[in-house]
């Protein structure tokens, strides 16, 4: 096994090279033994790896050459992931190198363990990046160079990212000269001019007048009504407390919260501020006023469904053939909700009149349940679906697409008022409960409705039934679903 030591901080560049030269050489990853060395290491290496393939440094063109065959994504995954801090990212990194020689698709493999690794350092690396740009505090120094006034700032990041982060810094403080120290290095913006080094460098004494400043807007911007300390500790971590001002006043700020609140309600009642419903009520009494007004607006199914024609709330209306609305009595007792369109209703324009839909008819029919007296309608209103040869295939609508269209869904319960609704599919139940609820669990039993809809039954959709392929459960899932629908059925009639 051959020995390569690199610096703790060495970067794509430095990597690059002694990964261009051992792919050269046909050395496997399990060949190769990446180590961090420093200057009392040095020497320490020196006898092993002079056996074999030294670790001498390479020439300027192998150093600039391009490392084997790989992708723009994998280059940028590769750059990306040799800036964590960690020396387990040099094997790690090659091991990809090398992978990807072989295997183009690796990139896409999700679930690929070095794809794994590779993909938590990247998201920690962009993280890191983020809380620098969200945690750095600048304070002025002393002197200035051609009228342009100079600051300094001091941040403890995680891993090496002073080179990703100095252009952002550079166009936010283009107006100014400034120095961000860190122990792994500095950024130097002066004269229009940036330039990053490797050197460690240890905490200035940081503090000026602006920081008083600072202090007093925190304090007026701090609502103790609204404390949610865990929240809080997610986004501003308690690690980058120590470098930032305005946390110094927070322990008080959160001791005081209570007592605030108490002192905010007593003024709130004490007669010498307007009450909060006197303040709102006209204006919660307009609001409700234009609402009845665009409601009334609607006169019912037929406006909902031409303006249901203009819908472009997702990409679906780009790839159907049309919106199919709701068909039904606008007073039917019995609403049915299924997932969205299939192939045949996105040509014909009508829900269920596909094989689906055959299988419904004939099931209500002898359930005893009168189809043109059932509002039938989608939970989304375009077909979605991905095109193999001739074939349109089926696609489940994602959370995103159910969420644009519930406003639809909702319009045509409030203007059909059924008295029951029965949901076909998970969908469809998820559309109607405004969250992720398992079919399993509710299935079958009439559930007591809301303000917002009336009662309901969950059961599967009908497609479901095609597509098992025993046909023994088909039958069983078949008379499941047959007593469902009875089960909605009687209790319409004895409601």
């Amino acid at each position: 096994m051959r020995r390569i030591a690199l610096p703790e901080d060495a970067d794509f560049d430095v990597w690059r090279a002694e990964a261009r030269r051992a792919l050269a050489g046909g050395e496997p990853p399990e060949a190769l033994d990446w180590v961090v060395s420093d200057a009392e290491q040095a020497e320490l290496f020196l006898p092993f790896e002079s056996e074999g393939a030294p670790n001498a440094g390479p020439s300027a063109e192998a150093a600039s050459a391009p490392v084997g065959h790989v992708t723009k994504a994998g280059l940028t995954l590769l750059r990306t992931i040799l800036r964590y801090r960690d020396p387990a990212r040099f094997a790690l990194a090659y091991r990809l190198l090398w992978r990807m020689q072989s295997e183009p698709a690796l990139l896409a493999i999700a679930t690929d363990p070095d794809i794994r690794d590779a993909t938590r350092m990247e998201h920690q690396i962009r993280r890191d990046m983020h809380k620098m740009k969200a945690f750095l505090r600048f304070s002025e120094a002393e002197g200035d160079r051609e009228g342009r006034r100079r600051f300094v700032a001091w941040f403890e990041p995680d891993h090496f990212i002073l080179e990703s982060v100095a252009p952002f810094f550079a166009e936010r403080f283009s107006d100014m000269d400034w120095l961000i120290l860190t122990p792994i290095g500095s950024i130097l913006f002066e004269g229009g001019k940036l330039s990053c080094t490797r050197t460690p460098c240890e905490k200035p004494d940081l503090q000026d007048d602006v920081e008083t400043l600072w202090h007093g807007y925190y304090q007026s911007i701090f609502n103790p009504a609204r404390i949610k300390t865990k929240a809080m500790r997610s986004e501003m971590p308690t690690k980058y407390w120590k470098n930032l001002p305005e946390t110094r006043l927070i322990p008080q700020m959160l001791a005081n919260a209570e007592s605030r609140v108490a002192a905010m309600v007593a003024l709130q009642n004490d007669g010498s501020a307007p009450g909060f419903h006197e303040r709102h009520q006209a204006e919660w009494t307009r609001r409700a006023q234009e609402t009845r007004q665009a409601q009334d607006a609607l006169e019912g199914l037929p406006a909902l469904n031409n303006a249901l024609k203009t819908c472009q709330r997702c990409t679906l209306c780009r790839y159907a053939t049309q919106v199919v609305p709701g068909t039904g009595p606008q007073n039917a007792s019995l609403m049915m909700i299924g997932e969205q369109p299939g192939d045949q209703e996105d040509l014909q324009g009508k829900p269920f009149v596909g094989p689906a839909g055959q299988v419904l008819d004939r099931i209500l029919e002898e359930v005893g349940i009168d189809r043109e007296a059932v509002f039938l309608t989608n939970a989304v209103k375009h077909f979605k679906f991905v095109s193999k040869g001739r074939r349109r295939i089926h696609q489940t609508p994602d959370r995103t697409e159910i969420v644009a269209c519930s406003s639809w869904l909702e319009q045509e319960i409030a203007l059909v008022k059924p008295r029951l609704i029965v949901t076909l599919g998970a969908t469809a139940l998820q559309a109607l409960e405004g969250r992720v609820t398992r079919l399993g669990v509710t299935r079958g039993h009439i559930r007591e409705g809301s303000d917002r809809r009336p009662p309901s039954l969950a059961t599967i959709h009908p497609s479901y039934l095609l597509r098992l392929p025993d046909p023994q459960r088909a039958r069983e899932e078949e008379q499941r679903f047959k007593q469902e629908l009875t089960i909605a059925r009687d209790w319409l009639a004895a409601s």
